[in-house]
C-alpha cells in the first residue's frame, strides 16, 4: 500500500509548528466561517451552549471539536514567550496565527482518525488512568488538575489522542526510503550547495507609510524590466540605486548557503531563481530587493549526514499535507472573523513564511 503525497502545500513555520507538538496545547481552514452570520447576526448556538470549563470561551469548531481560548493563550506563551498574557492582550495577528495552527492540528488528527493509525478509545483511557495515578501520587486529583488548567475531560482526551496518533503516523510515513527521496527532491536545501549572489536594495523603514513601500516596489519592478531589456547592467544599476553596502562592488554579496544569516525570503528566491535571471521585487524588513545569482557550487554532503534536518523538514511538510487532507471535508467555524491579511499570519515569528516545496512522490507505510 502506498501513501501518496501531492505537491503544492506550504511548509509550516518552525516556531509555530513546534508548538503543535507540545503536550499541553491542542491542535487554517479552507471552509471557514465566522460564528455569527454577517447579514442575519445569527450565532452558531454551539459557541454558547456547549459545556466547557468555567470562564473559558470557544474560539472555533473543527466539525464538532472545540478549540478553547486558553489553548490559544498557552500555545502562544510557549511559542513566543508571552506567558501571562491574556487572550485580550494577544496581538490579533499572533492570535490568528496560533489559532489557525491549532485548527490545523485538529484537522490533521481528524484525518488520522480515519486511517489505521487512529488511537483506540482504550489506549486513550489507559493514558488518562496513568495521568490520574501520577497526580494522585502527588496528592492531587484529576478533577482539580483539569479545573486548575481550565480544561475538561473531552479536551484532555483530544490532546492524548494527538500525542498517540501523530508519532505513530509520522514514523510510519517517514521511513528512511521516504526521507532519502525527500532529500533527493530538495537536495540543495541540505547538501551544502552555495550560490553566488548579487543584489540591489531599495531601502525602506518599517515606520514608513505603506504608500512609500509600494513606491519602492514599483521602482524595483521597473528597474528589473530595464535590466532584462538590456537598458542597464545589473552591476551598474546596483552602483546607482542600491542602498546596500555591496553597491560599491556592483551589488555582489558573495557566496551564500541555503541557511545563512540573510533574510529567509532572500534565500528562498536565491535558491529558486535560474542562474543569470533577475528575481524580485522581494520585500524584507530591510526594504525591496532585486537579486541575481551568477554561479553555483554543488554541495556534496550525503543525506545520511543531515538525516535529522531532513526528518524535521519532511515532518513539517507531512503535517501540512495531512491537515489539508482533513480540511477538504471539514466544517470550520470561528467565533469571530480571523480572516486577516496574509502578511499578519506569521506576526511576531522570528521566521518568515517558507517557500513552497514540492512533495515526495510517495511515502510508503511500513508493514502495509
Amino acid at each position: 500500500m502506498t501513501f501518496q503525497i501531492w505537491p503544492g502545500h506550504l511548509v509550516q513555520l518552525a516556531v509555530v509548528f513546534g508548538l503543535l507538538f507540545l503536550p499541553d496545547t491542542l491542535g487554517r481552514s479552507g471552509h471557514s466561517e465566522s460564528g455569527a452570520d454577517e447579514e442575519t447576526g445569527y450565532m452558531d448556538p454551539r459557541f454558547e451552549s456547549m459545556d466547557r470549563p468555567a470562564g473559558v470561551e470557544i474560539e472555533a469548531f473543527v466539525n464538532n471539536a472545540p478549540i478553547y481560548d486558553v489553548d490559544v493563550e498557552r500555545a502562544a506563551a510557549k511559542a513566543f514567550g508571552s506567558a501571562g498574557s491574556s487572550d485580550h492582550d494577544l496581538p490579533f495577528g499572533l492570535k490568528s496565527s496560533v489559532l489557525n495552527r491549532l485548527i490545523d492540528r485538529e484537522l490533521a488528527l481528524q484525518y488520522i482518525e480515519s486511517t489505521d493509525f487512529r488511537p483506540s478509545s482504550s489506549e486513550i483511557s489507559r493514558e488518562v488512568s496513568r495521568i490520574k495515578k501520577e497526580l494522585e501520587a502527588r496528592g492531587k486529583s484529576l478533577d482539580a488538575f483539569l479545573t486548575d488548567n481550565h480544561t475538561d475531560m473531552r479536551m484532555l482526551r483530544r490532546k492524548i489522542a494527538w500525542s498517540i496518533a501523530w508519532p505513530r503516523y509520522a514514523d510510519a510515513c517517514l521511513t528512511d526510503d521516504n526521507l532519502q527521496r525527500y532529500f533527493d527532491q530538495h537536495r540543495r536545501d541540505f547538501d551544502g550547495t552555495q550560490r553566488k549572489l548579487s543584489q540591489i536594495l531599495l531601502a525602506t523603514n518599517e515606520n514608513e507609510p505603506s504608500q512609500m513601500i509600494e513606491r519602492q516596489r514599483d521602482i524595483g519592478a521597473r528597474l528589473r524590466v530595464q535590466i532584462k531589456r538590456g537598458e542597464i547592467e545589473f552591476a551598474e544599476a546596483a552602483r546607482r540605486y542600491s542602498n546596500a553596502p555591496s553597491s560599491e562592488q556592483g551589488g555582489i554579496v558573495g557566496w551564500i548557503g541555503r541557511h545563512d544569516q540573510l533574510p529567509e525570503e532572500i534565500h528562498n528566491a536565491a535558491f529558486d531563481a535560474p542562474i543569470g535571471e533577475v528575481a524580485g521585487p522581494i520585500q524584507t524588513s530591510f526594504g525591496i530587493h532585486l537579486i541575481c545569482v551568477t554561479e553555483e557550487k554543488a554541495g556534496a554532503i550525503p543525506w545520511d549526514q543531515v538525516k535529522q534536518e531532513v526528518r524535521v523538514a519532511a515532518e513539517r511538510y507531512l503535517f501540512t499535507y495531512t491537515a489539508d487532507r482533513g480540511r477538504s471535508q471539514a466544517e470550520v467555524k470561528y467565533r469571530n472573523s480571523y480572516e486577516y491579511p496574509e502578511e499578519y499570519r506569521d506576526y511576531m515569528s522570528p521566521y518568515p513564511e517558507p517557500r513552497r516545496m514540492s512533495a515526495p512522490t510517495s511515502m510508503k507505510r511500513e508493514g502495509m
